[in-house]
């Protein structure tokens, strides 16, 4: 395929809801015309909506149930007309992100993102640049007085239908104080971007903030307008009251591609202005899922910089850190993870030597995209007692006695007892030394939700749903994991249990 707009054709057909690409006002125009406005009438009635969202689905047999069409409808008919306008879906996509309706790169640093590496005195800064400038960060313990500079590298990437063109900067902050706030400008002297901050890991466990802290975790957002930009502006919002230690986000970050073996490049550019608001702000570490595969996992290898290699792990794709009183394995469900293959090796030793370390972490917590448990339909065979995950991981997370297994890949959210080999150990919402670790698939971050589930229930599932967008919120101390799934539109809490130990 090498026509532009048959390109974009197939991306927006391909990726189920608006995958908004940030390409221009006319882009969005076509969209309206081609794909949306059935009789070219000039609006867009729930009928239409309902054809083009049907589409897009890969299985004909199923589609979207109306309700959630409906709702999603209902965000662009701000005037309950019953209809969408042109100019109504142009607003609500300009109201969903300032970066809709410029050039994917322009302008001087964006997508600006950190993440933590293995030491908890240093931070990564990256950001994107349309030119090759210098990489600089200035930074200080007071806003807007910055007495510390570091310089870092610049690269770039090839990949994609169309390639991509801009400039990727790394900035490792080193010798960082513990527990400090600290303020940044990222960029070079022509062109400075605003200022952002964060806050360094406690280190010191005899100290409160050791054992006091608030994690963010979403899976497969995505771009969808305006669920995905929804649930990254709620974390956002939610993030000036309870100041998130770290963001997880536990695979399909941006849908730049499905199902087929090409992705759209600028669709990358796309999430990480959606995400910057947090990720700018909070340190942003990933598990890497299918949709991250193209190319050989080019692009998430080239945007983001997780830990793995300094702990020996591999790249973005399995690696672990420290956080507080909790220690965080982070394993790829894309990679081969047989018993003998170098990741499970890793992951073993990992998981034996955190267990090792309960004094001082008594909190393991191990993430990996797709779900050991999930009772979705749709890949209902992979996801319980007995297919090949279960049976190959969970000896591990049994024997070195996993508190909680964090994934997505489900396009739902489901929260499973503590269970072992499909049997669960209770059916309360809070689970006394349970032993064995708790489940939780929140997989509703952004994209279209699933609906339709195995019946009946399997007694391990204590909580499934299609009916809410949102992401989890995880605060832990020395001797309770509070969880809270978070519906993006209300702020309520839709979901939550309580993981508590008396000894360790």
């Amino acid at each position: 395929m090498t026509n532009r707009n048959t390109i974009l054709v197939s991306v927006f057909l391909i990726l189920f809801l608006f995958q908004v690409n940030s390409l221009s006002l006319d882009y969005i125009n076509f969209t309206f015309d081609k794909f949306l406005d059935q009789n070219e009438n000039g609006e867009v009635d729930v009928s239409e909506f309902s054809i083009f969202a049907c589409r897009m689905e890969h299985n004909k047999d199923k589609c979207y149930k109306q309700r959630k069409i409906n709702e999603v409808f209902g965000r662009f008919d701000k005037d309950s007309s019953g209809y969408v306008t042109k100019e109504e879906f142009v607003e609500v996509l300009a109201s969903s992100s300032k970066s809709l309706l410029k050039d994917p790169i322009e302008g001087g640093p964006q997508q600006i993102h950190l993440s933590v590496t293995d030491k908890p005195s240093e931070m990564v800064v990256m950001w994107i640049t349309r030119d090759k400038l210098n990489s600089v960060v200035q930074y200080g313990t007071t806003s807007k007085h910055y007495n510390m500079n570091a310089t870092g590298t610049i690269s770039t990437y090839s990949a994609g239908i169309d390639g991509w063109t801009g400039w990727i900067h790394t900035v490792i902050l080193e010798n960082l104080e513990p527990f400090t706030k600290y303020y940044y400008i990222c960029g070079n002297t022509d062109n400075w971007s605003t200022e952002y901050s964060f806050t360094t890991a406690p280190t010191d466990p005899s100290s409160e903030a050791f054992h006091s802290n608030i994690f963010a975790v979403a899976a497969d957002m995505g771009t969808y307008i305006p669920m995905g930009w929804a649930v990254a502006e709620r974390m956002e919002e939610d993030n000036l009251s309870r100041k998130f230690s770290l963001a997880l986000h536990i695979g399909d970050v941006c849908y730049a591609g499905v199902g087929d073996d090409w992705e759209l490049e600028e669709i990358w550019d796309v999430w990480e202005d959606q995400v910057q608001g947090i990720a700018a702000n909070v340190p942003y570490m990933f598990a890497v899922g299918n949709h991250e595969k193209y190319y050989n996992f080019t692009s998430f290898n080239a945007r983001f910089l997780m830990p793995g290699d300094q702990c020996g792990g591999e790249h973005n794709f399995w690696y672990s850190i420290d956080y507080g009183n909790v220690h965080f394995t982070f394993m790829s469900t894309e990679h081969d993870y047989s018993p003998g293959s170098v990741q499970y090796k890793w992951i073993e030793q990992d998981l034996a030597k955190a267990n090792s370390n309960r004094q001082q972490r008594p909190w393991v917590i191990l993430s990996g995209h797709r779900p050991m448990y999930c009772s979705d339909t749709v890949e209902w065979d992979d996801h319980r007692a007995g297919a090949r995950f279960q049976q190959l991981i969970e000896p591990l997370m049994i024997k070195y006695k996993v508190d909680l297994y964090l994934c997505g890949h489900m396009h739902m959210y489901e929260r499973i007892y503590p269970v072992i080999n499909g049997t669960s150990i209770t059916k309360s919402n809070t689970y006394v030394n349970p032993g064995i670790p708790a489940h939780v698939v929140v997989g509703a971050s952004g994209v279209f939700l699933d609906d339709t589930f195995v019946d009946p229930v399997p007694e391990w599932s204590a909580i499934r749903t299609g009916e809410y967008w949102g992401y989890g919120q995880m605060s832990i101390n020395s001797t309770h994991l509070y969880w809270s799934f978070i519906d993006e539109s209300s702020g309520d809490s839709k979901d939550e249990f309580w993981i508590i130990k008396t000894s360790v």
